[in-house]
Protein backbone atom coordinates (compact mmCIF):
# COMPACT_ATOMS: atom_id res chain seq x y z
CA UNK A 1 0.00 0.00 0.00
CA UNK A 2 2.92 2.46 0.73
CA UNK A 3 4.08 2.14 -2.64
CA UNK A 4 0.88 3.49 -4.09
CA UNK A 5 0.87 6.75 -2.63
CA UNK A 6 3.25 8.66 -4.00
CA UNK A 7 1.52 7.94 -7.94
CA UNK A 8 -1.72 8.82 -5.82
CA UNK A 9 -0.59 12.36 -4.47
CA UNK A 10 0.89 12.99 -7.89
CA UNK A 11 -2.37 12.56 -9.41
CA UNK A 12 -4.85 13.86 -6.80
CA UNK A 13 -2.97 17.05 -6.45
CA UNK A 14 -3.61 18.20 -10.49
CA UNK A 15 -7.23 18.77 -8.93
CA UNK A 16 -6.19 21.41 -6.06
CA UNK A 17 -6.14 24.94 -7.00
CA UNK A 18 -2.93 26.29 -8.77
CA UNK A 19 -2.89 29.04 -6.29
CA UNK A 20 -4.10 27.80 -2.83
CA UNK A 21 -1.28 27.28 0.06
CA UNK A 22 -1.58 23.93 1.40
CA UNK A 23 0.37 21.68 3.24
CA UNK A 24 -0.11 17.70 2.57
CA UNK A 25 -1.35 15.69 5.40
CA UNK A 26 -2.93 12.22 4.58
CA UNK A 27 -4.13 9.78 2.78
CA UNK A 28 -7.27 7.50 3.89
CA UNK A 29 -7.08 3.64 3.15
CA UNK A 30 -10.41 1.64 2.59
CA UNK A 31 -9.72 -2.30 2.40
CA UNK A 32 -11.70 -4.58 1.58
CA UNK A 33 -11.81 -6.50 4.70
CA UNK A 34 -11.61 -6.55 8.40
CA UNK A 35 -8.32 -9.11 8.22
CA UNK A 36 -6.70 -6.56 5.29
CA UNK A 37 -7.49 -4.01 7.95
CA UNK A 38 -5.71 -6.02 10.70
CA UNK A 39 -2.95 -6.83 8.47
CA UNK A 40 -1.83 -3.56 7.24
CA UNK A 41 -2.43 -2.40 10.73
CA UNK A 42 0.44 -4.80 12.18
CA UNK A 43 2.88 -4.34 8.87
CA UNK A 44 2.76 -0.69 9.61
CA UNK A 45 3.33 -0.94 13.08
CA UNK A 46 6.19 -3.46 12.34
CA UNK A 47 7.79 -1.60 10.11
CA UNK A 48 8.38 1.75 12.53
CA UNK A 49 5.18 3.89 11.75
CA UNK A 50 3.04 4.88 15.01
CA UNK A 51 -0.44 4.39 15.71
CA UNK A 52 -1.52 7.66 17.09
CA UNK A 53 -4.73 5.60 17.80
CA UNK A 54 -7.98 3.95 17.26
CA UNK A 55 -11.07 5.50 17.45
CA UNK A 56 -14.86 4.14 16.79
CA UNK A 57 -16.58 6.05 14.29
CA UNK A 58 -19.78 4.61 13.05
CA UNK A 59 -19.79 1.40 14.68
CA UNK A 60 -16.07 0.82 13.19
CA UNK A 61 -12.71 1.45 14.10
CA UNK A 62 -10.43 3.84 11.93
CA UNK A 63 -6.73 4.17 13.24
CA UNK A 64 -4.19 7.57 12.79
CA UNK A 65 -0.47 6.01 11.49
CA UNK A 66 2.01 8.49 11.94
CA UNK A 67 4.83 7.36 9.02
CA UNK A 68 8.25 7.66 10.25
CA UNK A 69 9.24 9.80 7.16
CA UNK A 70 6.73 11.33 5.08
CA UNK A 71 6.04 10.15 1.23
CA UNK A 72 5.39 12.29 -1.54
CA UNK A 73 4.46 14.74 1.50
CA UNK A 74 2.31 12.52 3.45
CA UNK A 75 2.95 12.22 7.07
CA UNK A 76 -0.29 9.61 8.18
CA UNK A 77 -2.33 7.37 6.73
CA UNK A 78 -6.09 7.08 7.99
CA UNK A 79 -6.88 3.03 7.98
CA UNK A 80 -10.50 2.72 8.46
CA UNK A 81 -12.15 -0.44 9.09
CA UNK A 82 -14.34 -1.55 6.22
CA UNK A 83 -17.90 -1.09 6.22
CA UNK A 84 -20.88 -2.97 5.81
CA UNK A 85 -21.35 -3.41 1.76
CA UNK A 86 -18.65 -0.93 0.79
CA UNK A 87 -17.78 -1.26 -3.00
CA UNK A 88 -15.06 1.38 -2.97
CA UNK A 89 -11.41 0.38 -1.32
CA UNK A 90 -7.97 1.43 -1.75
CA UNK A 91 -6.65 4.56 -1.68
CA UNK A 92 -10.06 7.19 -1.33
CA UNK A 93 -8.85 10.41 -0.03
CA UNK A 94 -6.24 12.53 0.04
CA UNK A 95 -5.93 15.64 3.27
CA UNK A 96 -4.35 18.58 2.73
CA UNK A 97 -4.09 21.44 5.27
CA UNK A 98 -4.82 25.15 4.67
CA UNK A 99 -4.59 28.19 7.37
CA UNK A 100 -8.34 29.17 6.66
CA UNK A 101 -11.78 28.23 4.86
CA UNK A 102 -11.52 31.69 3.55
CA UNK A 103 -8.62 30.58 0.85
CA UNK A 104 -11.35 28.08 -0.74
CA UNK A 105 -15.03 28.05 -2.84
CA UNK A 106 -16.61 26.28 0.16
CA UNK A 107 -19.66 26.93 -1.78
CA UNK A 108 -18.24 23.96 -4.29
CA UNK A 109 -17.81 21.40 -1.80
CA UNK A 110 -19.19 19.37 1.29
CA UNK A 111 -18.61 20.49 4.48
CA UNK A 112 -18.02 17.86 6.85
CA UNK A 113 -18.85 19.50 10.11
CA UNK A 114 -20.06 16.27 12.82
CA UNK A 115 -17.46 16.72 15.05
CA UNK A 116 -16.37 20.40 15.95
CA UNK A 117 -12.79 19.26 16.67
CA UNK A 118 -12.81 18.57 13.03
CA UNK A 119 -14.51 20.61 10.90
CA UNK A 120 -13.78 20.12 6.91
CA UNK A 121 -14.75 20.46 3.50
CA UNK A 122 -14.46 17.57 0.94
CA UNK A 123 -13.84 17.56 -3.02
CA UNK A 124 -14.97 14.87 -4.86
CA UNK A 125 -12.97 14.04 -7.94
CA UNK A 126 -12.73 11.72 -10.25
CA UNK A 127 -9.53 9.90 -10.85
CA UNK A 128 -9.35 7.34 -13.86
CA UNK A 129 -13.09 6.59 -13.18
CA UNK A 130 -12.49 5.78 -9.55
CA UNK A 131 -14.12 7.65 -6.75
CA UNK A 132 -11.62 9.84 -4.09
CA UNK A 133 -11.90 13.26 -2.67
CA UNK A 134 -9.45 15.80 -1.36
CA UNK A 135 -10.20 16.74 2.04
CA UNK A 136 -9.63 20.75 3.36
CA UNK A 137 -9.36 21.12 6.97
CA UNK A 138 -7.20 23.61 9.07
CA UNK A 139 -5.52 20.65 11.36
CA UNK A 140 -3.52 17.68 10.69
CA UNK A 141 -5.21 14.16 11.34
CA UNK A 142 -2.70 13.87 14.36
CA UNK A 143 -3.31 16.94 15.56
CA UNK A 144 -7.12 16.03 15.83
CA UNK A 145 -6.44 12.27 16.73
CA UNK A 146 -4.57 14.22 20.22
CA UNK A 147 -7.21 16.60 20.78
CA UNK A 148 -9.76 13.67 20.60
CA UNK A 149 -7.72 11.40 22.94
CA UNK A 150 -7.24 14.36 25.16
CA UNK A 151 -11.43 15.15 24.76
CA UNK A 152 -12.25 11.19 25.71
CA UNK A 153 -9.56 11.24 28.85
CA UNK A 154 -11.23 14.77 30.37
CA UNK A 155 -15.09 13.22 30.13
Amino acid sequence: MLENIQPFVSKVTEFIPKDLSYTLDHVHYRPRTLDEYNQILTELQEQGHTNLGEAEINGRLIATIELKEPIAGVRSIELSQPKPQQTKFGLQQLGVVIESFDQIDTEALEYQGGNPIYPRYHQPIDLDGSFCEIKYATKTLAQVTKEEQDHHETN
